[in-house]
């Protein structure tokens, strides 16, 4: 029996493998970088919301040991041996903040479908970031897309796709949006906006050898995880039994394994700055 929860995605060990296959092949798609924005090196206090597993906010803190690193979730599933300069805190970043001392720097990756009030929220961090300080999203869409000229026929990826976002859409919460956000940035008075997008293979098809290495961790994510992504939303949202959502999701996985189409999806790392 499924027990529901405010918190839609589960953070046992399968997410948490899924989180880190996520960690790598942003890093890979970035060059070797953790986040775009221009944050000055004399930076103090960095934020990241939602920190997950804590890769990310234990990769920033031991790249810059002069930077003060919190990262805060809903979950304790983060490292205990971490940098001297890195902290955990259990909490939820929806709720009124009570972190001290505003940000140099506030990071967020991979929080759609979590967030219930976007705007808000970015209220919140515009409120919190010191003057000239710098907010990252990196957010990955749950939208495939086909490569141009390729027949698209029925995918039962892309199927997916559609449930997934209709289901999360019908409990409240946005997945896919990645798309939005600099729009909500500006809409709160952040300058300097950029918004750049990345393409990500589903599985090693493509020619180019990096692609091919991050399609493929891209492919080990999605197989992984798809069946705690879409299991509670599937459920109350769309009324599914947990029966019929594991067979679908078999039946998804197999055709994804099968790479049948070459289908790729959009990363979208969007930045601004606070000036006043």
């Amino acid at each position: 029996m499924l027990i529901f929860s405010a918190y839609l995605i589960p953070d046992d060990e399968i997410q948490q493998s899924c989180l880190d296959l996520f960690h790598c092949y942003c890093t890979a798609l970035l060059g070797g970088k953790h986040y775009l924005a221009p944050v000055p090196e004399q930076s103090d206090r960095v934020l990241d919301l939602g920190c997950g597993t804590g890769t990310w906010a234990v990769q920033v803190a031991d790249d810059h040991p002069n930077w003060q690193v919190t990262g805060i979730d809903l979950s304790p599933i983060q490292p205990t041996w971490v940098p001297p300069n890195l902290t955990f805190v259990l909490d939820d970043m929806e709720d009124h903040w009570t972190h001290g001392e505003p940000f140099d720097f506030i990071h967020s990756r991979q929080t759609g479908g979590s967030v219930k009030n976007w705007p808000e929220l970015i209220q919140q961090c515009y409120a919190n970031l010191k003057n000239l300080g710098w907010i990252e999203f990196q957010e990955l869409d749950y939208s495939h897309q086909a490569l141009e000229g390729v027949a698209e026929e029925k995918s039962l990826v892309r199927l997916a796709d559609t449930l997934t976002m209709k289901a999360f859409r019908a409990l409240g919460r946005e997945l896919s949006v990645g798309g939005e956000i600099q729009g909500w940035l500006e809409n709160k008075g952040f300058v300097n906006v950029q918004h750049r997008v990345f393409k990500v293979p589903l599985g090693p098809w493509p020619c180019d050898m990096r692609l091919k290495v991050i399609g493929d961790l891209r492919l080990c994510e999605y197989r992984e995880g798809l069946e705690g992504l879409v299991l509670k939303p599937f459920v109350y949202g769309l009324g599914w039994s947990s029966e019929n959502v594991r067979e679908f999701v078999k039946q998804v996985c197999d055709e994804a394994d099968n790479q049948k189409f070459p289908l790729w999806c959009q990363f979208h790392i969007v930045f601004g700055q606070k000036v006043i």
